[in-house]
């Protein structure tokens, strides 16, 4: 549980990733989880939705390229 708290996830051969707007998960115990940088304990079965409207990503402007005018 640490692990997937603490340590990159992204990085451990056990996990896959790929794009999705709702998965379900099924676990032996409670799922060590982090939803918008909040580590949470999620039920061992739930249903995870992503909403893209509701998502809002703040980033640096891209740097102006040298040769505009």
């Amino acid at each position: 549980a640490a692990h997937a708290l603490f340590d990159d996830w992204r990085h451990d051969p056990a996990v896959s990733t790929k794009p999705a707007k709702r998965i379900e998960v099924h676990a032996r115990s409670r799922i060590p989880s982090v939803i918008d940088g909040e580590p949470l304990l999620l039920p061992h079965e739930t249903v995870v939705r992503f909403n893209p409207k509701a998502f809002v990503a703040l980033a640096p402007r891209p740097p102006a390229a040298e040769d505009s005018v």
